[in-house]
C-alpha cells in the first residue's frame, strides 16, 4: 500500500501521471491533502484559490482511493481536468475531492472503475454552499458499481454539470447529480443536464437525485436502462 501526492516529489510536476501499487493505495493528484482521516500526510491546506492539475491517475491493484485534486476544494479553487482509472478492485474515484464548498468548482473529469464494485464520483462525496460540478464522464465497468454525477450529496445552491454516466457489466446504481439534493426549504440545488446508461445488468437510473427537498431544480436528463 502506498500513499501518492502530486506536486511533490518524487512527482514534481503540475500535470502528473501517477500509477499505483498491486496493493489498495490513496493517491491525490495535487499537493492538497489537508483535513482527510485516510492517514496521508496533511500538506499544502485545501484548494481555495488557482487550479488543480490535469492529472492522469492509475490505482492499478486493490482496493484504491483516488483523488484527482485535493481532500477539500473551497474559496474560488477549481479542480483540472483529470483521469482517474480504477482497474481492479472495489475503488473509491471522486473527480475533483471530498468535499467542494464555498465558490468551488469541479472539472471536466474522466473516471473508469474497472473490474470491481465501484464507487465514482464525479466531482466529490459533498457539494455545499455554491460549490459547482463539471461536465465529468463516468464509466463503471465490470462489477455492482455506484456512479454519482456530482456528488453524493448536494446542498443548497449547488449546481450539477451535464454528466455522463455509463454502469457496464452488473447491477449498477446511477445517480446523475447526487443521492440527496438539498435539505433546506428556500435554497434549492438545480441538477445538470445529464446522459445514463446502464449497460447489462439489473441497473437502477435516477436522473437527478434519489431525494429532492425544497425548490430543487432537477435537469434534462437522457436514461437508457440497456439490458436486463
Amino acid at each position: 500500500m502506498a500513499n501518492l501526492i502530486g506536486g511533490i516529489p518524487p512527482y514534481r510536476g503540475i500535470n502528473n501521471f501517477i500509477d499505483g501499487t498491486s496493493d489498495g493505495d490513496v493517491i491525490f493528484g495535487d499537493p492538497y491533502t489537508t483535513g482527510n482521516v485516510l492517514g496521508v500526510r496533511e500538506i499544502g491546506g485545501p484548494l481555495v484559490a488557482g487550479s488543480g492539475g490535469n492529472d492522469w491517475l492509475i490505482g492499478l491493484g486493490g482496493d484504491d482511493w483516488l483523488f484527482g485534486d485535493a481532500w477539500e476544494i473551497g474559496g474560488t479553487g477549481r479542480g483540472g481536468d483529470d483521469r482517474l482509472i480504477g482497474l481492479g478492485g472495489d475503488d473509491w474515484l471522486f473527480g475533483d475531492a471530498w468535499e467542494i464548498s464555498g465558490e468551488g468548482r469541479g472539472g471536466n473529469d474522466r473516471l473508469a472503475g474497472g473490474k470491481g464494485n465501484d464507487t465514482l464520483y464525479g466531482d466529490a462525496n459533498t457539494m455545499s454552499d455554491l460549490a459547482q460540478g463539471g461536465d465529468d464522464q463516468l464509466v463503471g465497468g465490470e462489477g455492482n458499481d455506484t456512479l454519482y454525477g456530482d456528488a453524493e450529496v448536494m446542498g443548497p445552491n449547488t449546481v450539477g454539470g451535464d454528466d455522463h454516466l455509463v454502469g457496464g457489466s452488473g447491477d449498477d446504481l446511477l445517480f446523475g447529480d447526487g443521492a440527496q439534493v438539498s435539505q433546506f426549504p428556500l435554497f434549492g440545488a438545480t441538477g445538470g443536464n445529464d446522459h445514463l446508461e446502464g449497460g447489462a445488468g439489473n441497473d437502477t437510473l435516477l436522473g437527478d437525485a434519489d431525494t429532492s427537498s425544497g425548490i430543487s431544480v432537477g435537469g434534462d436528463d437522457w436514461l437508457d436502462g440497456g439490458s436486463g
